[in-house]
């Protein structure tokens, strides 16, 4: 009876499994985004006050 029930819910584990994967790489993703985003905007910040700062000089 126990080997029967887990081989018809042998799947759900596996569904919960590959929709948490799913979840994680989605939101990895955003992450990431966000990040590249944000250090692309610091690095751009900084060079001006750099490039300010040699002006200014």
């Amino acid at each position: 009876m126990i080997l029967w029930l887990w081989q018809q819910t042998y799947w759900f584990p596996a569904v919960i499994f590959l929709g948490g994967l799913a979840v994680i790489s989605w939101l990895f993703e955003k992450i990431v985004n966000e990040f590249t985003y944000l250090w692309l905007w610091i690095v751009r910040w900084f060079e001006d006050t750099i490039k300010g700062q040699k002006s200014n000089r």
